[in-house]
């Protein structure tokens, strides 16, 4: 989930930098889709990473 993810980037001497996504399926709210770079990449101390989360918006014309 993004916070998690962002206490890991933060506990590795990193700078997590959040995008969001629009997505369809409500089951990806809030969890990180992709990340650049890739985990298990090697990047100088203080280096920025940027993750891109599911963010889920119910259209108004959209019935439930």
């Amino acid at each position: 989930a993004e916070k998690d993810a962002v206490k890991a980037i933060e506990g590795s001497g990193l700078v997590p930098a959040v995008r969001y996504e629009d997505v369809t399926d409500p089951k990806r709210e809030g969890i990180v889709l992709t990340q650049s770079p890739a985990a298990g990449e090697r990047v100088p101390s203080g280096s920025t990473v940027v993750i891109v989360v599911g963010q889920h918006h119910v259209s108004p014309n959209r019935r439930l």
